[in-house]
């Protein structure tokens, strides 16, 4: 079995940067018109979140699909891409630690650690449920007596 699929870890850097690129222009767009910097960050946490859940279903289908045994690392890998190459991490301004933090570092640090969680995160919790899946189906079809 492969332990490291580069074409995973590419997959997951552009779901996870395109998603930050589109979250920080809708952020951009809303904060616009309404002046409201908090509504912004956190519309732009939800589309971030939706685009990393998505990077993480696409990587578990993959990795189920190619045999992978061991997909957390890179996916870690993609993630950590995706955000650096994101231009809004480079002021700390890529996900939700804004909310807590005056953008700079410390929250381009955090922005950073949250992204990369939550993708692996995401990534163990859909393939523990198609491991089970895959498990289940194996014992009913070998629980038919012919």
């Amino acid at each position: 079995m492969k332990r490291f699929d580069l074409t995973i870890t590419w997959r997951v850097a552009a779901w996870t940067l395109g998603g930050g690129v589109v979250a920080a222009v809708g952020a951009g767009v809303l904060a616009g018109v309404t002046g409201g910097m908090t509504r912004a960050v956190l519309f732009r946490g939800l589309l971030v979140t939706v685009s990393l859940l998505i990077a993480a279903w696409v990587a578990a289908r993959r990795a189920t699909a190619s045999g992978i045994d061991s997909i957390l690392p890179t996916v870690a890998t993609g993630a950590t891409v995706g955000c650096l190459l994101d231009p809004a991490s480079w002021d700390g301004r890529a996900y939700l630690a804004q909310l807590v933090l005056a953008p700079g570092m410390i929250t381009a640090v955090l922005d950073l650690v949250i992204w990369v969680a939550l993708t692996v995160a995401g990534t163990a919790v859909l393939l523990s449920g198609v491991t089970e899946r895959l498990r289940g189906h194996r014992q009913q079809a070998g629980s038919y007596v012919g």
